[in-house]
């Protein structure tokens, strides 16, 4: 598998580079425009916990995997970026509300766990994205690499 970032999408992930200013946060606003109808979707919590599961972990898996190996194009990553922001706000809320479930006497304590499992989640796949980068591995590896945090936390 080739590694190499092509020019158009490695200028586009960068921040900054060569003096330029590249539109990162239209990537950012992207990936929030897609947590709404996420959050939306996540009314699954309510009437069906199981399958708003299934179905937010199993979306994002699909999006991460197409991210991880079609990133390159500035395109489909920014579709990616808007579809990780969607899969993963299906299943946030089906996972609070299956916690309170198994906690009904101290909810804030279950939700204050919850959020402290994805903070963890969060840094270990910032510490893979930055290992990769610096590994010298193109950026949008970094989804492949990180996307298992998600899981473990």
């Amino acid at each position: 598998m080739n590694t190499a970032l092509p020019n158009q999408a490695k200028t586009a992930t960068h921040g900054r580079m060569a003096g330029k200013s590249q539109p990162f946060s239209s990537f950012l606003a992207l990936f929030g425009i897609g947590m709404t109808p996420g959050n939306l979707i996540g009314s699954l919590a309510d009437s069906h916990p199981s399958r708003g599961l299934i179905i937010g972990f199993g979306s994002a898996l699909v999006v991460l995997a197409i991210l991880a190996s079609f990133g390159g194009n500035v395109v489909l990553l920014m579709i990616g970026l808007f579809g990780v922001g969607r899969t993963m706000m299906i299943a946030v809320p089906t996972i609070q509300v299956r916690l309170a479930s198994f906690a009904p006497e101290a909810p804030t304590l279950m939700g204050a766990m919850n959020l402290a499992a994805l903070n963890v989640a969060n840094a270990i796949g910032a510490w893979a994205g930055g290992a990769a980068i610096a590994a010298g591995l193109a950026c949008f590896l970094q989804s492949g690499l990180a996307s298992p945090s998600r899981f473990l936390a």
